[in-house]
């Protein structure tokens, strides 16, 4: 099953850039917490989170793509080891004979 290996890890190394972007957004929804408190408490009214939503909109984003992959990845190995080992499996279950059925 070495064939199916580099898959294996590269749609591990999805789910890891995933949670990557998971906790990018919680930062980024910190920074905008903290970016408020700071305007409140010096009462000015120019402060803009725009970019801030932006960033984690695009995060977002991004994690859904990354979860999307890895899944299917991850998906499409399952299938594939399962149909390799089913056509090994098969040969071996005509060879046992009627004996093996009654």
């Amino acid at each position: 099953m070495k064939q199916y290996q580099g898959r294996i890890y590269l749609g591990f190394f999805a789910f890891f850039l995933a949670r990557f972007f998971e906790v990018s957004t919680y930062y980024l929804v910190g920074q905008g917490i903290d970016q408020i408190g700071l305007s409140l408490d010096t009462m000015g009214m120019d402060f803009s989170i725009g970019s801030i939503t932006l960033g984690i909109i695009f995060f977002v984003g991004l994690r859904f793509l990354a979860v999307s992959y890895a899944r299917r990845a991850i998906r499409r190995v399952g299938i594939l080891v399962s149909y390799d080992l089913r056509q090994r499996l098969y040969p071996a279950v005509l060879r046992q004979g009627m004996e093996f059925y009654a």
